[in-house]
């Protein structure tokens, strides 16, 4: 919000001019309010779901990705002692430390995943990377954060932000039982449906179509 508060005498006046703000959560809708105070609508961000659900879905339960950068805010700490403590032997693969990660990297990544692990602390709007994930029929264990709630309502399991231990336990659970990582894989595949491209597009052009037959 410092910025927000910094740009206030320009921003605000300009928000009350757009015919409508949109915000790709509850939680950066919110945000967006207290920086513009202007109420925003809610539509997700879009994924291309028809490429994420046509990779395999068949896993052997030793691999968990992180795909995020190293700041604290991701967590990536949390998850390194987490991982120091689990019971099953399991990779740890961590992916785009350094900076944004290439699609077809990415694809690759999904594929090989078992378990997507997600344990920002805070500072996440929408959890796109979750939301790709489940549409790769890879299970979720994510912080149970705002926007990260949001998103993952079926096809994985949250836990208490900053607790490796819950972490930890939650990862073994998971990589311990296939038949559990498959059917959070389905659930998670049929959930992130919703925000394929097609879809978010419609919402998007109904909100300008909305505004063109408003008049003034």
């Amino acid at each position: 919000l410092l910025w927000y508060a910094v740009f206030a005498p320009v921003v605000r006046p300009a928000a009350r001019r757009l015919a409508a703000c949109l915000a790709v959560s509850p939680a950066a809708a919110e945000y967006a309010r207290r920086g513009t105070g202007r109420a925003s609508e809610v539509v997700p961000n879009g994924i291309d779901h028809e490429e994420l659900a046509r990779l395999p879905a068949a896993r052997e339960g030793g691999r968990i990705l992180f795909v995020g950068r190293d700041e604290p805010r991701k967590g990536l700490d949390v998850l390194r002692r987490a991982h120091a403590l689990l019971e099953a032997d399991a990779e740890l693969a961590v992916v785009g430390p350094d900076g944004p990660v290439p699609h077809e990297r990415l694809l690759e990544e999904l594929s090989r995943a078992d378990v997507l692990a997600a344990p920002s602390l805070r500072g996440e709007s929408f959890g796109l990377v979750l939301a790709e994930a489940m549409a790769a029929g890879v299970p979720v264990v994510a912080s149970d954060i705002a926007g990260f709630r949001v998103v993952l309502r079926a096809g994985g399991v949250l836990v208490p932000p900053g607790d490796p231990t819950a972490l930890a336990g939650a990862l073994d659970r998971l990589l311990a039982d296939e038949s559990e990582r498959r059917r959070l894989g389905e659930e998670g595949r049929r959930e992130a449906a919703q925000y394929a491209w097609p879809r978010v597009a419609e919402r998007v052009l109904a909100v300008y179509e909305r505004c063109l037959a408003t008049p003034g």
